[in-house]
């Protein structure tokens, strides 16, 4: 019944743009070769469709959005294929649909659909907290009545993990978020939110997000300066855990500097068990316009140290798959949405550490650009050391 509510008010406001719908969005897809360690018993290059976009590894992503011509109603819809590593992601997900409508002189914004953390109010990018909204269908509601001040509320009924899909408001997620501006100066945010209780995990999960949005350096070419820092399962004595992330861009004419950083620290009591040591990421880019800007070289470098190596009852570490991490800066390997005890343990009996060298250029053309890349993944692990090289293209069409 749910799920038909829901595709009943998507498909009746796509019906209501049709007569005057403005469709945009892009296409987004490539192809990666993996060149194992040459000393591993089972090399072989391999070659699998894949997408670069930050934070999301997958082998086709198609982004779109429709209005209206006075933007009072839409759409928006992600449909994507999941990462080539695991047979089990292979085919089409429709990552989020959704149905939009502004009331009250643009003042109330009511969404529905398949929210992600886009379809609500999110936070500045340095904390991840993607999978907190990503869960299911859903409402959220923004009200904008007060100049510079945004209130946010999400609901998603049943939505309680991978293993019990419930169709009751005790059982489902909320969101609650205000966000104030200052003009020119700071953007500032405050997050609380609930993953309700599971079968897996029998009390309410509770987190929050504070974030903080530089905007005075602006001017002297600190595009972005944001820092935000995330609590989650604060009442939980034994996975009480904090991530903290900060984005630096910086530009001087056609030279474009970045980073992410995101740190994750478990401050429970199982700390002391498990030999848990701190997650720490470093990613950094560089690249520069030439000519016109058409052609513009870069240079990433990723570093991860520390975290959740995973299960060696279930999985082993795959450097295709871990070694990428390096470079994937949205997503903590110490990920404290867990809700199986035994994958929120995070701690590991050696050092890990992965680092990632990454040259590529990507050369625009009209609405589409190709990117030509590739370089090293090296695991740095103690007693674990290896590499893979890899060479990757992606093409991204714009419409």
């Amino acid at each position: 019944m749910k799920r038909c509510m829901f595709a009943m008010l998507f498909v009746c406001a796509a019906a209501g743009l049709f007569a005057q719908l403005t469709l945009r969005g892009s296409m987004e897809t490539g192809v990666v070769v993996f060149f194992p360690d040459p000393g591993e018993e089972d090399y072989k290059p391999t070659i699998s469709m894949w997408g670069a976009r930050e934070g999301v590894v997958s082998r086709a992503t198609l982004l779109g959005s429709a209005a209206n011509e006075d933007k009072t109603a839409g759409v928006n819809f992600e449909i994507r294929g999941e990462a080539p590593y695991s047979a089990n992601t292979s085919s089409l997900y429709f990552q989020t649909a959704r149905a939009w409508i502004k009331l009250w002189d643009k003042k109330l914004t009511v969404t529905g659909g398949k929210l992600d953390d886009n379809g609500v109010l999110r936070s500045y990018g340095g904390v991840d907290e993607d999978n907190m909204a990503r869960n299911d269908l859903g409402f959220h509601l923004r009200v904008e009545a007060i100049p510079n001040l945004t209130f946010g509320a999400t609901v998603m009924p049943g939505t309680t993990g991978q293993r019990n899909y419930t169709n009751t408001l005790g059982m489902g997620n909320y969101r609650f978020a205000a966000r104030y501006l200052v003009p020119k100066t700071l953007g500032l945010l405050t997050m609380f939110f609930d993953n309700a209780q599971t079968d897996t995990y029998q009390h309410d999960r509770l987190h929050s997000i504070s974030a903080v949005d530089v905007l005075a350096l602006q001017p002297f070419g600190f595009a972005t300066l944001r820092a935000d820092v995330g609590l989650y399962d604060i009442q939980d004595r034994d996975y009480f855990n904090l991530k903290a992330g900060q984005i630096i861009v910086y530009r001087l004419g056609k030279l474009e500097l970045g980073g992410r950083f995101r740190q994750s620290f478990l401050l429970g009591e199982k700390n002391g068990e498990t030999g848990y040591s701190p997650e720490y990421l470093f990613r950094l880019y560089g690249t520069y316009a030439l000519g016109t800007g058409a052609v513009r070289p870069r240079l990433e470098l990723g570093y991860l140290v520390g975290g959740f190596r995973g299960n060696p009852v279930v999985s082993v570490p795959n450097m295709r798959s871990d070694g990428y991490e390096a470079m994937n800066s949205r997503r903590t390997v110490v990920d404290p949405t867990m809700t199986n005890e035994s994958d929120r343990v995070r701690g590991f009996k050696q050092d890990s550490a992965y680092m990632a060298v990454l040259p590529q250029c990507e050369f625009r053309v009209g609405n589409g650009s190709l990117i030509l890349g590739g370089g090293p993944l090296f695991d740095l692990s103690a007693g674990n050391e290896s590499y893979n090289y890899m060479a990757f293209s992606n093409l991204r069409v714009t419409f």
